[in-house]
Order: structure tokens, then sequence, then C-alpha cells
């Protein structure tokens, strides 16, 4: 009888340890609410967090981003399907494992972005500067890359003919 008592005090202890063991491993990916909040009002966030944030057409309030300036920002695991980013500058900000589905890049710059791991499944890339990106582990099934700025030089892999 006594052992039994034991195996039921040591299976809630192993498991807190194991789960506390696993959380300690994730990285916390939290925007910075108050650089949401200028974005949203002067559509200007320099070097903001915005690491997490959904701003994606989903939220129509947040889905306009043509011409921002978000020069250096934190946009690692952002939800930026169908977003609209044309003419944004983009250029080194972290959009590593970021969500760009169908979003709308033409003429944006992204020169020294970090785009690896990122979903740019069907995003439109037409005459963005994409010099000195990384792409590694990037998904890029049906992008459109026309007049496309690359370090290798102009892509027209995606020009409709």
């Amino acid at each position: 009888m006594p052992q039994n008592r034991i195996d039921i005090v040591r299976k809630p202890t192993v498991i807190l340890l194991l789960l506390t063991t696993i959380g300690c491993n994730f990285t916390a990916i939290a925007f910075d609410v108050a650089d949401l909040e200028k974005l949203e009002a002067l559509n200007v966030c320099k070097g903001c967090d915005l690491s997490g944030a959904n701003l994606s057409r989903a939220d129509l309030t947040r889905a306009d981003l043509s011409e921002a300036n978000l020069k250096g920002a934190d946009m690692r695991y952002a939800d930026l399907s169908r977003a609209n980013l044309k003419g944004a500058d983009l250029s080194g900000v972290d959009l590593s494992r970021a969500i760009l589905r169908y979003a709308d890049l033409t003429s944006a710059n992204l020169s020294g972005a970090n785009l690896s791991g990122a979903n740019l499944r069907w995003a439109d890339f037409s005459g963005a500067d994409l010099k000195g990106v990384g792409l590694r582990d990037a998904k890029i099934d049906d992008v459109i890359f026309c007049k496309t700025l690359m370090t290798w030089g102009e892509d027209n892999s995606g020009c409709k003919k």
C-alpha cells in the first residue's frame, strides 16, 4: 500500500517537471502594444517590436500597410496574410517565420531583410528590392517575382506573359 502512495506522488511531480522543462524551451513571442498603436496612427514604426502580431487582412484595420516605414522592425512570426505592403520600407526587418501568404509587396524595399522560414506562398514581389535577403527554408511556391531585384540580379520568373 505505501508503494502506491509513492507512485501517486511521483507522477504529478514528474509531469510538472516535464511541463516546466518543455515550457522553458519555447521562445516567447509577444509584440509591444505601444508599437502596434504607433504603426496604426503614423504608418511609421522603425525598429518596432511587432513579433507575433496579427497584421493580416483578416484584421482589416491593420491590413493596409502601404508605404509604411518599418525599417529594422522585429516582425518574427507576424501574420501578414493578404496585407497590402505596396511600397513599404521593410529594409533590415526580421520576418523570419512570418506568414505573408497572398501579401502584396509590390515595389517594397526588403533589402537586407530576413525571410528565413517565412511562408511567402502567392505573395507578389513585383518590382521589389530583395537584395541581400535571407530566404533559407522560406516557402516560395507560386511567388510572383517580376522585375524583382535579387542579390544575383533581376528575377522575372513570375512575370505574366
